[in-house]
């Protein structure tokens, strides 16, 4: 499990490294997780909560790419895919499509969901695999299994 401590370690690795790249990252994650912890008392940067953090991220960077390389901006999509590649490193591992179908499928066989359930297929679905796959994946399979 990720822990704060070891991404201040990995950051002080990177800043004697001169990882421009990793420092910056790893900056901004740190950054990200204190603004988090300040945000209300009491709030704790769990592995879990940092995931999130780290998802979070992950998505901004992929949607500022995608905008970037749209108008143009290659050289800051590819500061963007540099960022976005060291946060992938940090995020735990994720369900492959073929997996999320499957386990869409068994929920959906389970619960006897029709295309009228989708908004209930994708709740449970959602519930079921937090945190283990991307949610854009798991709306196109559960899409595709009640044939919406």
């Amino acid at each position: 499990m990720l822990t704060k401590q070891q991404i201040l370690d990995d950051f002080t690795k990177a800043l004697k490294n001169k990882d421009e790249v990793k420092k910056r990252t790893l900056e901004s994650i740190k950054s990200e997780i204190l603004v988090f912890e300040k945000a209300k008392a009491g709030n704790e940067a769990t592995a879990e909560k940092i995931a999130e953090i780290l998802k979070s991220m992950a998505k901004k960077r992929r949607e500022a790419i995608e905008a970037y390389e749209a108008a143009g901006r290659a050289e800051l999509a590819a500061k963007e895919k540099e960022e976005l590649a060291v946060i992938k490193f940090y995020l735990p591992a994720q369900m492959g499509e073929e997996q999320i179908k499957k386990a869409v499928r068994k929920i959906v066989a389970e619960q006897g969901f029709t295309k009228a359930d989708f908004g209930k297929a994708m709740g449970m679905a959602m519930g079921q695999l937090k945190g283990k796959a991307d949610g854009g994946l798991v709306g196109k399979a559960v899409k595709e299994i009640l044939g919406s």
